[in-house]
């Protein structure tokens, strides 16, 4: 099995797209059921993807594990942002300076 580093750009934020770790291109979504999961097909460089997730919690640390909770935290701060809110929400950000 070949393993390829450095796919933080696998699926870019706001995407519903998996890009192709050698060429770069959209990956066509084959839903077969082999492998118990999505199956991702490159047609130009004719291969065929898994995506495949290993718990790193233990590795990771807990000094990573804190800023992943906060990005996540924060994450739905944003998400419930809107324009009947957000003059509210830059006072707030406005008195906390």
């Amino acid at each position: 099995m070949k393993e390829y580093n450095g796919l933080h750009n696998l699926r870019s934020v706001g995407s519903n797209y998996v890009f192709c770790p050698s060429c770069g291109n959209y990956l066509k979504v084959e839903l077969n059921g082999w492998v118990h999961g999505e199956v991702f097909y490159c047609p130009s460089e004719r291969k065929v993807y898994i995506v495949q997730l290993r718990d790193m919690t233990k590795r990771a640390g807990k000094g990573f594990l804190e800023r992943c909770i906060e990005n996540c935290a924060l994450e739905d701060v944003i998400q419930g942002i809107t324009k009947k809110n957000y003059k509210e929400v830059a006072k707030i950000i406005e008195e906390e300076k």
